[in-house]
């Protein structure tokens, strides 16, 4: 990611899956559509695979 300054911006998130820091990675670099929609259609794939986890 990138912030106005042009300057590589790190994000770091704990406990994150490796396949969907892959995705996100993935989505970060395409252009089609709005990341955010992107990223929100990922949580939300994520969650309801794992709601057994989440509901705990």
């Amino acid at each position: 990611m990138k912030d106005d300054n042009k300057n590589t911006v790190e994000m770091r998130i704990r406990d994150v899956p490796k396949d969907i820091h892959k995705q996100f990675t993935h989505l970060c670099l395409d252009e089609d559509k709005t990341i955010s929609t992107k990223v929100i259609e990922l949580v939300r794939e994520y969650v309801s695979k794992n709601k057994h986890k989440v509901l705990k």
